[in-house]
Protein backbone atom coordinates (compact mmCIF):
# COMPACT_ATOMS: atom_id res chain seq x y z
CA UNK A 1 0.00 0.00 0.00
CA UNK A 2 1.94 3.24 -1.10
CA UNK A 3 2.30 5.71 2.02
CA UNK A 4 3.19 9.18 2.18
CA UNK A 5 6.66 10.93 2.54
CA UNK A 6 5.74 12.85 5.63
CA UNK A 7 7.94 15.37 7.68
CA UNK A 8 6.51 14.74 11.35
CA UNK A 9 8.59 17.68 12.86
CA UNK A 10 7.21 19.97 10.59
CA UNK A 11 3.40 19.02 10.68
CA UNK A 12 0.89 20.88 12.46
CA UNK A 13 -0.49 19.00 15.97
CA UNK A 14 -3.45 16.56 15.00
CA UNK A 15 -7.19 16.66 16.45
CA UNK A 16 -8.80 13.42 16.46
CA UNK A 17 -10.63 15.25 13.27
CA UNK A 18 -7.21 15.29 11.33
CA UNK A 19 -6.18 11.61 12.41
CA UNK A 20 -8.29 9.44 10.32
CA UNK A 21 -8.50 12.34 7.60
CA UNK A 22 -4.66 11.31 7.42
CA UNK A 23 -5.05 7.74 7.28
CA UNK A 24 -7.66 7.82 4.61
CA UNK A 25 -4.87 10.20 2.69
CA UNK A 26 -2.28 7.68 3.04
CA UNK A 27 -3.78 4.58 1.50
CA UNK A 28 -4.33 6.65 -1.36
CA UNK A 29 -3.34 4.52 -4.49
CA UNK A 30 -4.24 7.97 -6.68
CA UNK A 31 -1.55 11.06 -6.80
CA UNK A 32 -1.83 13.08 -3.80
CA UNK A 33 0.29 15.27 -1.54
CA UNK A 34 -0.56 18.38 1.32
CA UNK A 35 1.08 21.30 1.93
CA UNK A 36 1.16 23.71 5.20
CA UNK A 37 -1.00 27.00 5.08
CA UNK A 38 1.89 28.85 3.52
CA UNK A 39 2.14 26.37 0.58
CA UNK A 40 5.42 24.56 1.85
CA UNK A 41 4.65 20.61 0.73
CA UNK A 42 4.56 18.95 3.21
CA UNK A 43 4.08 15.06 1.92
CA UNK A 44 3.39 13.05 -1.16
CA UNK A 45 2.75 9.96 -1.93
CA UNK A 46 5.09 7.75 -4.80
CA UNK A 47 2.18 8.20 -7.34
CA UNK A 48 2.35 12.14 -7.19
CA UNK A 49 6.15 11.51 -7.70
CA UNK A 50 6.40 9.00 -10.63
CA UNK A 51 3.46 11.73 -11.65
CA UNK A 52 5.48 14.87 -11.41
CA UNK A 53 8.78 13.23 -12.50
CA UNK A 54 10.73 14.74 -10.04
CA UNK A 55 10.96 14.28 -6.07
CA UNK A 56 9.69 17.48 -4.48
CA UNK A 57 11.47 19.51 -1.86
CA UNK A 58 9.62 19.16 1.62
CA UNK A 59 9.22 22.44 3.63
CA UNK A 60 11.11 23.96 1.11
CA UNK A 61 9.84 27.61 0.21
CA UNK A 62 11.56 27.13 -3.14
CA UNK A 63 9.03 24.72 -3.72
CA UNK A 64 5.84 25.80 -2.94
CA UNK A 65 2.25 24.56 -3.75
CA UNK A 66 3.04 21.97 -6.01
CA UNK A 67 6.08 19.52 -7.05
CA UNK A 68 5.54 19.75 -10.53
CA UNK A 69 8.52 21.46 -12.80
CA UNK A 70 6.16 23.30 -14.51
CA UNK A 71 2.36 24.43 -15.32
CA UNK A 72 0.07 25.30 -17.79
CA UNK A 73 -3.41 25.93 -18.04
CA UNK A 74 -5.79 23.62 -20.11
CA UNK A 75 -5.61 25.29 -23.08
CA UNK A 76 -1.55 25.86 -22.82
CA UNK A 77 -0.64 28.95 -21.19
CA UNK A 78 1.39 28.80 -18.47
CA UNK A 79 0.56 28.72 -14.91
CA UNK A 80 2.51 30.32 -12.45
CA UNK A 81 2.76 27.82 -9.03
CA UNK A 82 1.04 30.37 -7.01
CA UNK A 83 -2.14 30.87 -9.01
CA UNK A 84 -2.19 26.83 -9.01
CA UNK A 85 -5.31 25.03 -8.19
CA UNK A 86 -3.51 24.12 -4.22
CA UNK A 87 -2.53 27.99 -4.19
CA UNK A 88 -6.26 29.40 -4.76
CA UNK A 89 -7.51 26.44 -2.21
CA UNK A 90 -4.84 28.12 0.79
CA UNK A 91 -5.17 32.19 -0.21
CA UNK A 92 -9.24 31.55 -0.77
CA UNK A 93 -9.89 28.70 2.03
CA UNK A 94 -11.99 26.81 -0.59
CA UNK A 95 -12.06 23.21 -2.07
CA UNK A 96 -11.77 23.23 -6.04
CA UNK A 97 -13.10 19.68 -7.21
CA UNK A 98 -12.22 18.77 -10.70
CA UNK A 99 -10.10 21.16 -12.03
CA UNK A 100 -8.22 20.81 -14.78
CA UNK A 101 -4.21 21.44 -15.16
CA UNK A 102 -1.14 20.38 -17.31
CA UNK A 103 1.69 19.36 -15.59
CA UNK A 104 5.12 19.27 -17.68
CA UNK A 105 7.58 17.17 -16.25
CA UNK A 106 11.56 17.56 -16.48
CA UNK A 107 12.26 16.04 -19.48
CA UNK A 108 9.42 17.98 -21.29
CA UNK A 109 6.58 15.26 -21.37
CA UNK A 110 3.34 16.81 -20.27
CA UNK A 111 0.02 15.03 -18.38
CA UNK A 112 -3.17 16.37 -18.39
CA UNK A 113 -4.70 16.20 -14.56
CA UNK A 114 -8.16 16.79 -12.66
CA UNK A 115 -6.98 18.61 -9.52
CA UNK A 116 -9.19 17.73 -6.22
CA UNK A 117 -8.15 20.43 -3.45
CA UNK A 118 -9.78 20.61 0.16
CA UNK A 119 -7.99 22.93 2.89
CA UNK A 120 -7.85 20.98 6.42
CA UNK A 121 -8.55 22.87 9.28
CA UNK A 122 -7.89 22.17 13.04
CA UNK A 123 -10.86 21.88 15.53
CA UNK A 124 -11.41 25.74 15.53
CA UNK A 125 -11.66 26.28 12.21
CA UNK A 126 -7.83 27.32 11.67
CA UNK A 127 -6.93 26.47 8.12
CA UNK A 128 -3.45 23.75 8.81
CA UNK A 129 -2.96 23.57 5.18
CA UNK A 130 -4.72 21.66 2.09
CA UNK A 131 -4.34 17.93 0.46
CA UNK A 132 -4.58 17.32 -3.47
CA UNK A 133 -5.52 14.53 -5.15
CA UNK A 134 -4.97 14.60 -8.65
CA UNK A 135 -6.05 12.33 -11.32
CA UNK A 136 -3.95 11.72 -14.50
CA UNK A 137 -6.76 11.92 -17.37
CA UNK A 138 -4.38 12.17 -20.17
CA UNK A 139 -4.97 9.11 -21.76
CA UNK A 140 -9.01 9.93 -21.62
CA UNK A 141 -8.65 13.23 -22.98
CA UNK A 142 -6.23 11.48 -25.77
CA UNK A 143 -9.02 9.35 -26.49
CA UNK A 144 -11.82 11.84 -26.68
CA UNK A 145 -10.23 13.90 -29.07
CA UNK A 146 -10.02 11.17 -31.08
CA UNK A 147 -13.53 10.27 -30.58
CA UNK A 148 -14.37 14.10 -31.44
CA UNK A 149 -12.14 13.91 -34.77
CA UNK A 150 -13.27 10.69 -35.58
CA UNK A 151 -16.96 12.36 -35.20
CA UNK A 152 -16.27 15.31 -37.54
CA UNK A 153 -14.82 12.98 -39.86
CA UNK A 154 -17.94 10.93 -40.23
CA UNK A 155 -20.22 13.74 -40.11
CA UNK A 156 -18.07 15.74 -42.63
CA UNK A 157 -18.28 12.03 -44.90
CA UNK A 158 -21.87 11.80 -44.20
CA UNK A 159 -23.00 15.30 -45.20
CA UNK A 160 -20.67 14.93 -48.43
CA UNK A 161 -22.14 11.51 -49.56
CA UNK A 162 -26.41 13.07 -48.44
CA UNK A 163 -26.06 9.84 -45.72
CA UNK A 164 -27.76 10.08 -42.43
CA UNK A 165 -27.31 7.12 -39.56
CA UNK A 166 -30.31 6.17 -37.62
CA UNK A 167 -31.25 3.63 -35.24
CA UNK A 168 -34.60 1.77 -34.10
CA UNK A 169 -35.60 0.22 -30.99
CA UNK A 170 -37.36 -2.69 -32.04
CA UNK A 171 -38.66 -2.68 -28.37
CA UNK A 172 -39.99 0.80 -27.67
CA UNK A 173 -40.61 1.72 -31.09
CA UNK A 174 -38.61 4.42 -30.32
CA UNK A 175 -36.54 6.01 -33.56
CA UNK A 176 -32.87 8.16 -33.53
CA UNK A 177 -31.54 10.10 -36.53
CA UNK A 178 -28.66 12.18 -37.40
CA UNK A 179 -29.16 15.35 -38.32
CA UNK A 180 -28.34 14.10 -42.03
CA UNK A 181 -31.58 11.99 -41.81
CA UNK A 182 -33.83 15.03 -40.83
CA UNK A 183 -32.08 16.93 -44.24
CA UNK A 184 -32.80 13.84 -46.21
CA UNK A 185 -36.86 13.94 -45.28
CA UNK A 186 -36.82 17.65 -44.77
CA UNK A 187 -38.34 17.76 -41.27
CA UNK A 188 -37.44 18.94 -37.76
CA UNK A 189 -40.08 16.82 -35.90
CA UNK A 190 -39.26 15.89 -32.22
CA UNK A 191 -40.70 12.93 -31.71
CA UNK A 192 -39.46 9.92 -33.59
CA UNK A 193 -41.11 6.40 -33.75
CA UNK A 194 -41.74 3.51 -36.04
CA UNK A 195 -45.12 5.68 -37.26
CA UNK A 196 -43.42 8.76 -37.71
CA UNK A 197 -40.97 7.06 -40.04
CA UNK A 198 -43.82 5.07 -41.85
CA UNK A 199 -45.30 8.33 -42.92
CA UNK A 200 -42.46 9.70 -44.80
CA UNK A 201 -42.55 6.29 -47.11
CA UNK A 202 -44.33 6.94 -50.35
CA UNK A 203 -47.84 4.76 -49.59
CA UNK A 204 -46.74 2.42 -52.87
CA UNK A 205 -43.84 1.68 -51.33
CA UNK A 206 -44.14 1.04 -47.75
CA UNK A 207 -45.52 -2.49 -47.95
CA UNK A 208 -42.38 -3.42 -49.48
CA UNK A 209 -40.26 -1.35 -46.90
CA UNK A 210 -42.00 -3.33 -44.06
CA UNK A 211 -41.90 -6.90 -45.62
CA UNK A 212 -37.69 -5.88 -46.52
CA UNK A 213 -37.31 -5.02 -42.28
CA UNK A 214 -39.50 -7.78 -41.55
CA UNK A 215 -37.42 -10.60 -44.02
CA UNK A 216 -33.93 -9.02 -42.07
CA UNK A 217 -35.04 -9.89 -38.59
CA UNK A 218 -36.62 -13.43 -39.38
CA UNK A 219 -33.11 -14.35 -41.46
CA UNK A 220 -30.37 -12.36 -39.58
CA UNK A 221 -29.49 -10.91 -42.26
CA UNK A 222 -28.63 -7.15 -43.53
CA UNK A 223 -31.36 -5.30 -43.79
CA UNK A 224 -31.69 -3.29 -47.83
CA UNK A 225 -34.21 -1.41 -49.43
CA UNK A 226 -34.64 1.21 -52.14
CA UNK A 227 -37.67 2.96 -51.65
CA UNK A 228 -39.45 6.24 -52.34
CA UNK A 229 -39.80 9.26 -49.80
CA UNK A 230 -42.82 11.78 -49.98
CA UNK A 231 -40.67 15.36 -47.81
CA UNK A 232 -42.98 17.64 -45.39
CA UNK A 233 -42.96 20.15 -48.71
CA UNK A 234 -44.49 17.33 -51.16
CA UNK A 235 -41.64 16.25 -53.00
CA UNK A 236 -40.61 12.74 -53.75
CA UNK A 237 -37.18 11.43 -53.47
CA UNK A 238 -35.52 8.32 -53.68
CA UNK A 239 -33.25 6.93 -50.54
CA UNK A 240 -31.01 3.91 -49.73
CA UNK A 241 -31.34 1.90 -46.33
CA UNK A 242 -28.94 -0.12 -44.87
CA UNK A 243 -29.10 -1.77 -41.46
CA UNK A 244 -28.03 -4.20 -39.09
CA UNK A 245 -29.96 -6.22 -36.37
CA UNK A 246 -29.09 -6.54 -33.23
CA UNK A 247 -30.37 -9.53 -30.86
CA UNK A 248 -30.41 -10.72 -27.68
CA UNK A 249 -29.21 -14.08 -25.90
CA UNK A 250 -32.60 -15.87 -27.19
CA UNK A 251 -32.46 -14.43 -30.35
CA UNK A 252 -35.07 -11.53 -29.84
CA UNK A 253 -34.38 -8.18 -32.13
CA UNK A 254 -33.34 -5.51 -30.09
CA UNK A 255 -32.21 -2.46 -32.16
CA UNK A 256 -31.63 -1.99 -36.01
CA UNK A 257 -28.94 0.56 -36.74
CA UNK A 258 -28.48 1.60 -39.87
CA UNK A 259 -27.97 4.63 -42.74
CA UNK A 260 -30.24 6.25 -44.94
CA UNK A 261 -28.70 7.39 -47.89
CA UNK A 262 -30.37 10.07 -50.94
CA UNK A 263 -29.86 8.42 -54.03
CA UNK A 264 -32.28 10.40 -56.22
CA UNK A 265 -29.90 11.50 -58.92
CA UNK A 266 -28.99 8.20 -59.53
CA UNK A 267 -33.17 6.74 -59.44
CA UNK A 268 -33.26 9.48 -61.79
CA UNK A 269 -30.51 8.51 -64.37
CA UNK A 270 -31.57 4.95 -63.82
CA UNK A 271 -35.19 5.35 -65.11
CA UNK A 272 -34.33 7.50 -67.78
CA UNK A 273 -31.72 4.60 -69.58
CA UNK A 274 -34.56 2.40 -68.73
CA UNK A 275 -37.15 4.57 -70.33
CA UNK A 276 -34.96 4.99 -73.39
CA UNK A 277 -33.99 1.19 -73.67
CA UNK A 278 -37.93 0.75 -73.54
CA UNK A 279 -38.31 3.34 -76.55
CA UNK A 280 -35.36 1.61 -78.47
CA UNK A 281 -36.91 -1.45 -78.01
CA UNK A 282 -40.29 -0.52 -79.52
CA UNK A 283 -38.11 1.20 -82.41
CA UNK A 284 -36.16 -2.19 -83.47
CA UNK A 285 -39.39 -4.29 -82.66
CA UNK A 286 -41.06 -2.20 -85.47
CA UNK A 287 -43.58 -1.07 -83.30
CA UNK A 288 -46.08 2.11 -84.88
CA UNK A 289 -45.31 5.79 -83.91
CA UNK A 290 -48.45 5.50 -81.82
CA UNK A 291 -47.48 3.18 -79.60
CA UNK A 292 -43.61 4.45 -79.56
CA UNK A 293 -45.05 8.08 -78.26
CA UNK A 294 -47.31 6.27 -75.75
CA UNK A 295 -43.85 4.84 -74.39
CA UNK A 296 -42.66 8.11 -74.53
CA UNK A 297 -45.57 10.12 -72.46
CA UNK A 298 -45.59 6.90 -70.23
CA UNK A 299 -41.85 6.92 -69.02
CA UNK A 300 -42.35 11.39 -68.55
CA UNK A 301 -45.64 10.57 -66.27
CA UNK A 302 -43.88 8.39 -64.39
CA UNK A 303 -40.93 10.45 -63.74
CA UNK A 304 -42.65 13.10 -63.34
CA UNK A 305 -45.97 11.87 -60.97
CA UNK A 306 -49.10 13.73 -61.62
CA UNK A 307 -48.09 15.37 -64.49
CA UNK A 308 -50.10 14.69 -68.03
CA UNK A 309 -47.39 14.59 -70.55
CA UNK A 310 -48.44 15.16 -74.30
CA UNK A 311 -46.51 15.42 -77.70
CA UNK A 312 -47.25 17.80 -80.45
CA UNK A 313 -46.62 16.59 -83.83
Amino acid sequence: MPQFRVDYAQRAPESPHTVPYQRMVDSLPTPAYTCNATGEITSFNPPAERLSGRTPRLNDAQDLYCGSFRLYTPTGEPLAHDACWMARALHEDAAFVERKAIIERPDGSRRQVLAHVNPIHDDSGRLLGAINVLIDVTERERTEAALRESAQRLNLALTASHMGVWEWDVVTNDVLWSPECYDIVGSVRDTLTLDVFKSFVHPDDLEYVMAAIADAIREHRVYRAEFRIVRDDGSIRWVCNHGSVDYDESGNPLRIVGTVQDVTDRKLAENALLGQNRVLEQIAAGASLTTTLDKITEFVEGELPGSICSILL
